[in-house]
C-alpha cells in the first residue's frame, strides 16, 4: 500500500559532486534530525531546511526510517508509516539523501487513490510521483545552496530538464498542483518500472484494469 516510485529513487545514482566551498555557511544550524540512516546522511539532509521540516513532521507523526533488503527498492508505506530505503544505498550518502527526499515527498503528500476511472487513478498516482520529485528537487537545490554535494534527481536523466522546468514554473506561480501534474505526465511516459520494464502510466493503468475490469 506504499507509494510505488521507489524504483526511480533506487535506480538513480546521484551525481556525487564534492562538497562545495563555503560548507561552513550552514554550520551554525540546529542539530540535524536523526533518521537512523547514518550521521553522514543526517548531516547532508540538514543542509535542506525543507527536508529538515519534513523529517521533523514525519517523526512527530510517528514515522520510522530504515534500510530494507539490497535491491528491494525504496518506498513510503503510509499504512505502516515507514520509509524504507534500498539496502544498496547504504554507504552512498548522496544517493541515500536523494532517495530520502523523494520518499519524504511521498510520505508528506496527502495522496488518496481515486478509483472512479482509470484516467483518474493513473493521474492521481502520477501526481504523487510529481510531489516526490518536487521534494527531491527542492532538497537538491537547498543542499547545493548551503555548500553540500549534489544529490541529483531520482529517475531517468532524460526527464530532468522537464522536471526542473516544472519546478521553476512552480517557483514563479506557486501552483504546486500544476507542477505535480506536469512532472507526473513526464514521469508516466518517461520513467520505466524496474520490475515489468513498462512506462509507469502503462503500469498503473494495467493495475487498474486488473483490479477494476471494464464491465462487459
Amino acid at each position: 500500500t506504499g507509494a510505488a516510485g521507489g524504483d526511480a529513487a533506487a535506480a538513480a545514482g546521484a551525481a556525487g559532486a564534492g562538497a562545495g566551498a563555503g560548507a561552513g555557511a550552514a554550520g551554525a544550524a540546529a542539530a540535524p534530525q536523526q533518521t537512523g540512516l547514518g550521521d553522514d546522511v543526517d548531516k547532508l539532509a540538514a543542509k535542506s531546511p525543507g527536508l529538515q521540516g519534513d523529517l521533523k513532521k514525519l517523526k512527530d507523526d510517528g514515522w520510522k526510517f530504515k534500510y530494507g533488503a539490497p535491491g528491494g527498492g525504496s518506498f513510503a508505506n503510509r499504512g505502516e508509516q515507514t520509509v524504507t530505503l534500498d539496502g544498496n544505498l547504504k554507504g552512498n550518502t548522496a544517493a541515500t539523501t536523494q532517495a530520502l527526499a523523494h520518499e519524504a515527498g511521498h510520505a508528506t503528500y496527502p495522496f488518496k487513490p481515486d478509483y472512479s476511472s482509470k484516467a483518474a487513478y493513473v493521474d492521481g498516482t502520477l501526481a504523487d510521483e510529481g510531489a516526490a520529485t518536487l521534494n527531491n528537487i527542492k532538497a537538491q537545490r537547498e543542499i547545493l545552496a548551503n555548500g553540500g554535494q549534489d544529490i541529483g534527481i531520482a529517475g531517468n536523466s532524460a526527464n530532468h530538464a522537464a522536471y526542473n522546468k516544472a519546478y521553476d514554473q512552480f517557483l514563479k506561480d506557486g501552483n504546486a498542483d500544476a507542477a505535480r501534474r506536469a512532472i507526473g505526465a513526464q514521469f508516466g511516459k518517461g520513467e520505466i518500472t524496474s520490475t515489468t520494464k513498462q512506462p509507469y502510466a502503462e503500469y498503473y493503468g494495467g493495475w487498474y484494469d486488473k483490479n477494476f475490469p471494464p464491465k462487459k
